[in-house]
């Protein structure tokens, strides 16, 4: 009864956490998983603490209707909230009651520990070189975007007139768009290829975006936001080293 209540603060704190942060994340190399812990659980903590709130004490006043009208049969039927009770009021009860506890927040979170669990294999180690090919084609709304190009050694430089599709080219190399046809390839791997439905997740690709807009972590430090990326990097790739 009381659960609706904390469903609905969760859900306004996390509507209202900026979803490019999230994208800056995942290009930083954090996967859902860890952009979830990472950054938008951190942001929505207000909202879950007044959700937690708000649910208790409803929780509270229904308990008693719990208690009094839910089938109750000792040996075979009980609901959790009432065998957790029933164990805080006999001598010697309380272990018990804990235990119980803590094996209904372990079921909450099972399907999250299962899936950080499964990890994926190490990446290759990225070489000095990487080749990009790129031939895509993308349509939003009366904007047609046609782009194809393939990088040689040394830096390769996109430029145009302001609303050309270089952010929207960048995006769609880095995994923030899907484009309607076409492929990205890199190192001659399939990061995009629309025909064959290959679409690597941003987090996998590798690829830093430089965004536009500051996209700083508003509850990290600003050595915490240089340093993010770097737990999600190779190990070889964690050279880098800032001094306090």
């Amino acid at each position: 009864m009381g659960f609706p209540l904390m469903v609905r603060a969760i859900r306004l704190s996390f509507e209202s956490i900026d979803r490019r942060l999230e994208l800056a994340a995942g290009t930083l190399g954090a996967s859902r998983i860890w952009t979830f812990f990472l950054v938008s659980l951190p942001l929505a903590i207000p909202g879950i603490v007044v959700g937690a709130i708000l649910a208790f004490a409803k929780a509270l006043g229904e308990f008693g209707a719990t208690i009094t009208f839910v089938s109750n049969i000792p040996g075979e039927t009980q609901t959790i909230s009432a065998a957790i009770y029933t164990y805080t009021q006999v001598p010697g009860g309380d272990e018990s009651a804990m235990r119980l506890t803590v094996v209904a927040i372990v079921i909450s979170f099972a399907a999250l520990v299962a899936s950080e669990i499964i990890q994926r294999q190490a990446e290759k180690t990225a070489r000095e070189f990487r080749m990009i090919e790129v031939d895509v084609g993308l349509r939003l709304g009366a904007f047609d975007l046609e782009v194809a190009f393939r990088n040689g050694e040394g830096v390769i430089a996109l430029f145009g007139q302001s609303g050309s599709g270089k952010s929207l080219t960048l995006s769609l190399i880095a995994g923030l768009v899907r484009p309607d046809r076409g492929r990205v390839v890199l190192d001659g791997k399939a990061l995009v290829d629309v025909e064959r439905r290959v679409f690597v997740p941003m987090h996998r690709r590798r690829i830093g975006l430089v965004f536009q807009d500051s996209n700083l972590f508003p509850h990290l430090s600003v050595k915490q936001n240089l340093l993010f990326g770097r737990w999600f990097a190779p190990r070889r790739g964690r050279e880098i080293n800032l001094t306090q």
